[in-house]
């Protein structure tokens, strides 16, 4: 009986110490979280624009930043910026003073690039008031050096939050030729001909930046220098109206790598379609017929030889798709209707001989 008793007593102990430390465990909890304990550490993801300036919110002490990529125009920037976002600190309690200071710095001054040269003069942080904790931060020119940008608690200049600013690199396209012509963005500088093939070379440069023009896509493939021949959207319209009962062609492009180890140059066919990836094997999706070369020849006439192609240029890891890629820049492209013909099977008189 005692021992009955003993062990009912020692049960009931235990529970009460299983219970006094559950207690303590959801104390700890509580005041963990309010004290922030157990906050997540998280790094803001990157902001950028397509045109390629970057901004990176880094470490924080105190201080946390938001990032809004925006229109220079549209906010009435600096009118030399290429782009600029839009940059909101949040000071923590809201009770503490809320204002901020801004500032940017190369991260590595002494740099051979960095050295004499005012970070000012590339990118600008501007708040939208004194001590205000929204700023603009823009770009006035392209930078090769890394820039620091940092914003500090006027209340405790101790707690900061920091972004990183990077320019990637623009591609300066110098000169772009088929068949040796330069091609042009005013006006039609060479007119390909049906059946021939013609070399197309590119002479191109990099801008100043912090990140290279060429990298790997999110596909992990390394990126190249593409050249894009598409129908103008006249032609394409003047074609489906031609073709009957034909099938309808849309918005495709015939991709060009000139990012070779042959000079930077390319050979493109402008033969039957039935002879493999050629530019209109890529555009019409199908080998020549009579009813493709009338309508082709009938769109031609109609928008002009000068108005047939138009060619762009973008970096890619995919030589052989033929989706279409809208381009910032388009270089006039013709096609010589005179060389639009059906290839000559045979010819016949109608007359087996003549007796004078």
């Amino acid at each position: 009986m005692n021992n009955e008793l003993f062990n009912h007593q020692k049960s009931d102990a235990v529970k009460w110490v299983c219970t006094l430390l559950a207690f303590l465990i959801v104390g700890v909890l509580i005041a963990g979280i309010i004290c922030g304990w157990f906050d997540k550490k998280e790094t803001p993801p990157a902001e950028q624009t397509e045109t390629g300036f970057i901004v990176t919110p880094d470490e924080m002490s105190g201080v946390s930043l938001s990032v809004k990529a925006m229109s220079a125009s549209a906010n009435e920037v600096n009118a030399l910026a290429e782009n600029s976002y839009t940059v909101t600190a949040k000071i923590q309690p809201a009770t503490a003073l809320q204002r901020a200071n801004w500032s940017v710095a190369w991260k590595n001054g002494s740099s051979a690039w960095a050295t004499g040269k005012t970070v000012t003069d590339y990118v600008t942080i501007t708040p939208a008031a004194e001590g205000a904790l929204t700023a603009t931060l823009a770009c006035v020119k392209p930078f090769s050096e890394q820039v620091i940008l940092t914003v500090s608690a006027a209340g405790n200049a101790d707690k900061t939050a920091t972004c990183t600013v990077d320019y990637q690199q623009r591609l300066n396209v110098n000169n772009l030729k088929l068949g040796g012509s330069a091609l042009s963005t005013t006006s039609c500088g060479f007119k390909a001909q049906l059946d021939e093939t013609h070399t197309m070379e590119i002479d191109y440069s990099y801008s100043e930046g912090t990140l290279p023009y060429l990298g790997k896509s999110e596909s992990d493939y390394n990126e190249f220098i593409c050249a894009g021949i598409a129908f103008t959207d006249e032609f394409i319209a003047a074609y489906n109206k031609a073709n009957g009962s034909g099938k309808d062609i849309t918005r495709r492009m015939k991709r060009v790598n000139l990012s070779s180890e042959y000079a930077h140059t390319r050979e493109v066919e402008f033969t039957d379609g039935a002879y493999g990836n050629t530019v209109f094997y890529s555009l019409l999706d199908r080998s020549f017929s009579d009813e493709v070369m009338s309508a082709l020849r009938a769109a031609t006439n109609e928008v002009g030889e000068e108005n047939v192609f138009k060619v762009g240029i973008f970096k890619t890891d995919n030589a052989i798709s033929v989706s279409y890629v809208e381009c910032d820049t388009w270089y006039k492209l013709g096609l010589d209707v005179n060389t639009v013909y059906m290839a000559t099977e045979n010819i016949s008189l109608n007359q087996g001989g003549f007796v004078f």
